[in-house]
């Protein structure tokens, strides 16, 4: 953990248009209201940093060191846990930030739902790591004109896989100027990565579930504002045009990993090359879609509740709009988030504000059913 003497210092920023996805930083499933779509970054010398609304509730940013947040108001046992997984495994990624909430939501905390998706979600992400590897290992092998899909086949675990890699391998790393070893573990490290992405747009895996799923709701949100007069043309201007920037883009950078995926060789290569560069490539679809899946949760949350609930979410989505980095959007300077004030709570009535808290807590919570997979 990071000393209080070297952490960074606090700021208030009355505007965030970040340069990157790194300075933007990935998202943190917190389910405290004050931290909901909190982000956590790398800052100046390495020092983790947190990076979130105002949380005074007035207008602006705030940008604190991250051994802080949990500190800055009363937060869940699993937002608690979820901090201490971060910092065990120095997660920042946004797949990172996945797997450690993924792991705390696994073990029951953050409610039934979420244990359940999450236990889910890491059988699934271990099927498609096999299925992933299986197929890097089969194409690479098969482009090379050697036999070894049978072999490969009939290994049912993640060891055996790997167990099987080197002697397979060891054909084609001369060429490649690596040793089998070396060829293999990079091979291990970009099925990891690519368990994600899924090889082909017909057999999505999370992240094409993750991209389908903020389509959807941006037709549901198109098709609100043109037929509900009374839902806030700003706000639903706001979630679209970003959403649909978003998704596009998302869907280019999602074609181009898979694409890569296809030429095994030259991703090897390229991988042992420059590894930081080729990974935010086959990433850049996570990234982008890094933070909706809490709003289209909240969306589907709204959809069950009293007729005319989404409405009244809509300021809320308008609010939590991940913020697409000025790498991706050039000079174009994104909608406005809606004004964030401070909750007044009238004296004596205290109990009152305590009760809506335990509720947007409860939501938030069911949030994470998505958020975890």
């Amino acid at each position: 953990m990071t000393s209080p003497a070297s952490a960074a210092p606090r700021a208030l920023l009355s505007d965030f248009q970040p340069a990157t996805f790194l300075e933007r930083g990935a998202t943190v499933p917190f389910t405290s209201p004050l931290l909901q779509q909190a982000r956590v970054r790398l800052g100046i010398g390495g020092l983790r940093e947190v990076v979130m609304r105002n949380p005074s509730g007035g207008p602006g940013w705030y940008v604190g060191p991250w051994e802080g947040v949990v500190e800055i108001a009363r937060v869940t046992v699993h937002d608690r846990l979820v901090f201490k997984r971060i910092e065990e495994t120095g997660a920042i990624s946004p797949l990172e930030i996945r797997r450690a909430a993924r792991a705390v939501s696994a073990e029951g905390y953050g409610g039934q739902a979420a244990k359940g998706a999450a236990i889910a979600a890491i059988e699934a992400e271990e099927r498609e790591w096999r299925g992933g590897y299986a197929t890097l290992l089969a194409t690479l092998l098969g482009q090379a004109g050697l036999a070894g899909s049978d072999t490969i086949a009939k290994a049912h675990s993640r060891q055996e896989l790997i167990n099987l890699a080197p002697a397979l391998l060891a054909p084609i790393a001369p060429r490649l100027g690596l040793a089998p070893e070396v060829l293999a573990q990079t091979l291990e490290e970009l099925a990891a990565v690519l368990a994600r992405i899924g090889g082909t747009a017909d057999r999505p895996t999370q992240t094409g579930r993750d991209l389908a799923a903020v389509e959807r709701m941006l037709a549901e949100v198109k098709a609100l504002a043109e037929e509900d007069p009374r839902a806030d043309p700003d706000s639903a201007r706001a979630i679209l045009d970003v959403g649909r920037m978003t998704a596009a883009l998302a869907a280019d950078a999602l074609a181009r990993a898979r694409a890569e995926a296809t030429r095994p060789q030259a991703l090897l290569m390229a991988w042992a090359e420059d590894r930081v560069a080729t990974k935010a490539r086959l990433t850049r679809a996570e990234w982008l879609l890094d933070g909706w899946a809490v709003l289209v949760s909240l969306w589907d949350w709204a959809g069950d509740m009293a007729p005319g609930s989404r409405r009244h979410v809509l300021p809320e989505l308008h609010l939590l709009l991940p913020i697409l980095p000025r790498e991706v959007t050039g000079a174009t300077v994104q909608p406005l988030a809606a004004p964030n004030h401070a909750r007044k709570v009238a004296r004596g009535s205290e109990w009152l504000a305590e009760v809506a808290e335990a509720d947007v807590i409860a939501r938030n919570e069911r949030a994470l059913a998505r958020t975890v997979a």
